[in-house]
C-alpha cells in the first residue's frame, strides 16, 4: 500500500480542512457526484426534481433501490453541496 501526497495532507489536516478536501476530491473523482454537481450548476435556481436523481441512480440500481437511496430522514429532500458557497435542495 502506498499513501499519496493527498493522503498525507488529509491525515495531517484538521477536521474542517479534511472535510473540505474530501468534498473536493469526491466532486472531482466520483462520476455520479460530478454529474449531479454539473447539473445543479446548470439550473438557475439550483433545484432539480427527485426524478432526475432516481434516473441517475437507475443506471446502477433498480427503481426501488434508487428510491430507497433517496428516502433520507430529512423529509425526502436531497441536499448536495457542490461548492463551498452553493447549497441546493431538490424535491
Amino acid at each position: 500500500m502506498r499513501v499519496t501526497a493527498e493522503g498525507r495532507e488529509y491525515a495531517r489536516s484538521d477536521i474542517l480542512a479534511a472535510k473540505e478536501m474530501f468534498a473536493r476530491l469526491v466532486r472531482e473523482r466520483v462520476p455520479l457526484v460530478k454529474t449531479i454537481c454539473t447539473a445543479l450548476a446548470a439550473v438557475p435556481d439550483g433545484k432539480l426534481r427527485r426524478n432526475f436523481f432516481v434516473d441517475l441512480l437507475r443506471r446502477s440500481f433498480s427503481e426501488e433501490e434508487a428510491n430507497v437511496q433517496l428516502d433520507i430522514p430529512s423529509a425526502g429532500a436531497v441536499t448536495a453541496n457542490c461548492s463551498n458557497t452553493t447549497r441546493t435542495h431538490a424535491n
